[in-house]
């Protein structure tokens, strides 16, 4: 064996978080169509508030349905004559939409940070032992909470025996967040000490709008083996929000850009940038606006009160779609999924001169792009005399290299067969292959760069496949 030396374990830590939960359900149907519920919960955890009754946290719910039968005829009224579907149910079809409605109230309790008031012990710059205030009290601390408002309806058309959902089903719902209470940074009074400290000072609001319909395009009928089916589903979101509350206000806008804070107004997914005022016709250095005036001094841009900054998007679809189609013929079923995301952009990268000279990276293929004469039509800084560290950090989060990220996307494919033994204890077993990220038929950028991997440069999301086997006993 070789010689080791005892290890150091120079920390001692322990921690005890304890929560309780109570909760019920009530629900109640009146006349058949009319249905009443709610939902009541009380939580309790020991890392939020000093008092007893800041520990607890109600959490309730409220919901009203009406459900509304629209009609019914023979079978042949399902579908028109020649259609596929026509004939195909023996009876009555029925048609069926529900209105619904909802409020409530849902909460959280974040270890981020507690009650208590907690200290750090390490090293000074002199190498002397030195201990501090790490978190201040909060005895006021409490639960972050989530208020939802839903309105929403429920419909199918053309019900039967055979595809009692309905032929054509699906639901529309409206709603709208009141995020409150949420952790984030506040300030104090600089006779405290500590100049700020997380507590309960945030808020977001949001709203949206889900959409989804599926359709039976072709009903599998009789029992021959040969049987084809065909079925779609659309789903649709929309969604967008913004920060309602968030007292603690950076000055500086490198802040916003790197630094991560939050504006109220803005999106809670908002990217900001520097404002772009293009390249300097003789030198091809990088501008941007100080005082609303165009400036080439970097440090001031990105760290002066007076320097500006742009919400140039959001870094979250604010629509998203996928369409799927399902595909069955005997045993064997395919389903096809295509995704489509919009409203929202990413920062691709580019040159970086500094990293460059220092030979800590392989470079950018916007160096072939870059301003070398007066007159040239490009976005790409020159090359600099002397490394200059603030130039490409300026550029490089500047509003020149805000992308689209808008695609349609070719999500995945699933290849099945069922297979079902007449004896054995085995009553069913599907086996199934999976691909995952096939292709993207369309990109809002023309820079070759997929949207869900431009953190790699020009790589695409990688693809990925599985293969296996369920069974059923």
């Amino acid at each position: 064996g070789a010689m080791k030396t005892i290890p150091d374990i120079d920390g001692l830590g322990a921690q005890s978080n304890r929560s309780i939960s109570i909760y019920s359900n009530l629900a109640y149907t009146w006349r058949r169509n009319w249905n009443f519920y709610s939902a009541f919960r009380l939580d309790a955890s020991n890392i939020v508030g000093g008092p007893d009754n800041r520990k607890w946290g109600p959490f309730w719910s409220l919901g009203i349905s009406r459900n509304f039968n629209l009609g019914k005829g023979t079978d042949g009224a399902i579908a028109g004559a020649g259609s596929r579907m026509a004939g195909t149910g023996r009876g009555m079809w029925t048609s069926q939409v529900k209105l619904r409605a909802s409020y409530g109230c849902n909460g959280n309790a974040s270890n981020r940070t507690t009650d208590l008031q907690t200290t750090y012990l390490g090293l000074n710059g002199y190498g002397a032992v030195q201990d501090g205030i790490e978190v201040p009290p909060d005895p006021m601390l409490g639960w972050e909470k989530v208020k939802v408002l839903n309105l929403g309806v429920d419909f199918g058309f053309f019900r039967d025996s055979i595809v009692p959902r309905g032929r054509l089903s699906g639901s529309l719902d409206l709603y709208q967040r009141w995020a409150v209470n949420l952790l984030s940074l506040d300030t104090l009074a600089p006779s405290t000490g500590v100049p700020s400290y997380m507590g309960n000072s945030g808020g977001i609001t949001g709203q949206g709008i889900d959409v989804v319909v599926r359709s039976v395009n072709v009903v599998a009928a009789g029992g021959s083996k040969k049987r084809f089916s065909w079925s779609s589903a659309l789903l649709v979101g929309f969604n967008r929000d913004w920060v309602s509350r968030f007292r603690y206000q950076a000055k500086s806008p490198a802040s916003y850009v790197t630094g991560g804070f939050y504006q109220v107004g803005k999106p809670s997914t908002a990217v900001f940038s520097y404002p772009w005022a293009g390249l300097n016709a003789g030198n091809g250095d990088p501008q941007g606006l100080l005082g609303g005036k165009t400036s080439s001094n970097y440090y001031a841009l990105m760290y002066d009160a007076a320097a500006a900054k742009v919400c140039s998007g959001v870094r979250q679809p604010v629509v998203r779609a996928s369409l799927l189609n399902t595909f069955g013929l005997g045993h064997w079923s395919l389903s096809l999924r295509l995704d489509c995301r919009t409203g929202y952009v990413f920062r691709r990268s580019s040159i970086d001169y500094y990293l460059l000279a220092m030979n800590l990276y392989r470079g950018n293929r916007d160096f072939a792009d870059r301003w070398q004469y007066p007159g040239q039509k490009t976005n790409v800084p020159s090359m600099p005399v002397a490394p200059d560290d603030n130039r490409d950090v300026f550029y490089a989060n500047s509003a020149a290299l805000i992308t689209r990220a808008d695609n349609l996307r070719w999500r995945d494919v699933n290849l099945g067969y069922e297979w079902v033994p007449e004896k054995g204890p085995v009553k069913a077993a599907m086996f199934y292959i999976y691909v995952n990220n096939i292709a993207i038929l369309w990109k809002a950028n023309h820079y070759g760069i997929d949207p869900d991997a431009y953190q790699y440069g020009q790589m695409p999301v990688s693809r990925s496949y599985s293969f296996g086997v369920r069974l059923k006993f």
